[in-house]
């Protein structure tokens, strides 16, 4: 339950930068997948109660892999992504989150099942704004906060899940 709250609040912070930030590129680039990297910190470190030698470098390493999903899941999955383009991007930067995740918390074992759980997270995420955007008519405001929120809770709570199918490997 943290868990959905840890996503509720990052996609609602990451959805309130279209307000406030400027319109440079590099922020409008960077800026939601680095409030995500640093949920994502926060959920494992401090929800999750995952150890970790190094805090610093885990939140960077995050970081760093939710850029590399979100810049992905956009310049790849979505513009690629054919008749389904916000189920390939939740899938893509679904993907890379995983990897920052099992790097970032030094997990060594049930890997390919772990990768897998946070992958269907990010495709039901990605199924589900799909359907949103589909059968709903979002101004671009709510549109954002919708894409944000749901598919950060959704990320949150599979990771959770995989979390447990694991907890054994921490």
């Amino acid at each position: 339950m943290l868990c959905m709250g840890t996503g509720l609040l990052s996609g609602f912070i990451g959805g309130m930068g279209q307000y406030f930030l400027p319109e440079h590129q590099i922020i409008v680039q960077t800026y939601p997948a680095l409030v995500l990297g640093t949920f994502l910190f926060l959920c494992g470190h401090y929800v999750l109660r995952i150890p970790v030698s190094n805090p610093l470098l885990s939140c960077i390493n995050l970081v760093f892999f939710s850029i590399i999903g979100w810049r992905a899941s956009i310049d790849i999955g979505y513009e690629l992504g054919g008749p389904v383009p916000f189920l390939t991007a939740g899938i893509l930067g679904s993907f890379f989150v995983a990897l920052g995740w099992l790097l970032s918390w030094n997990i060594r074992s049930g890997l390919l099942k772990y990768i897998l759980i946070v992958i269907v997270s990010g495709a039901i995420g990605g199924l589900v704004f799909q359907l949103t955007d589909k059968f709903f008519k979002l101004n671009d405001d709510i549109w954002t906060f919708t894409l944000f929120i749901e598919w950060q809770i959704i990320l949150m709570v599979g990771i959770a899940f995989a979390h447990q199918k694991l907890k054994t490997s921490f």
